[in-house]
């Protein structure tokens, strides 16, 4: 269960990720390997990115239904959105 002040824990993802279908054609798979790679924080950053931008998608962009759902603040909204914008431009 997630946290009231908006603070997703390792724990909470793994909670998240094993009730959630990242979409109806597949599922998210985890290759060790990558996460070894990228480490475990940058890892959980992407996915918070997927889910988030999932989140988005089926609540056509309405952001705070998003919030709601994926119960997050605002400021964990922007941080995460940060995020995606940053990873997104490395890999232009």
């Amino acid at each position: 269960q997630t946290r009231e002040k908006g603070i997703v824990t390792t724990e909470d993802l793994v909670f998240l990720l094993s009730k959630i279908q990242l979409n109806s054609n597949s599922k998210r798979e985890f290759d060790f390997e990558e996460i070894k790679a990228k480490g475990l924080k940058v890892f959980i950053e992407e996915i918070e990115g997927e889910i988030l931008k999932l989140a988005l998608s089926k609540n056509e962009d309405k952001v705070r239904k998003t919030l709601s759902d994926l119960k997050i603040s605002n400021n964990s909204y922007y941080r995460i959105l940060e995020k995606i914008k940053i990873q997104e431009n490395q890999h232009a």
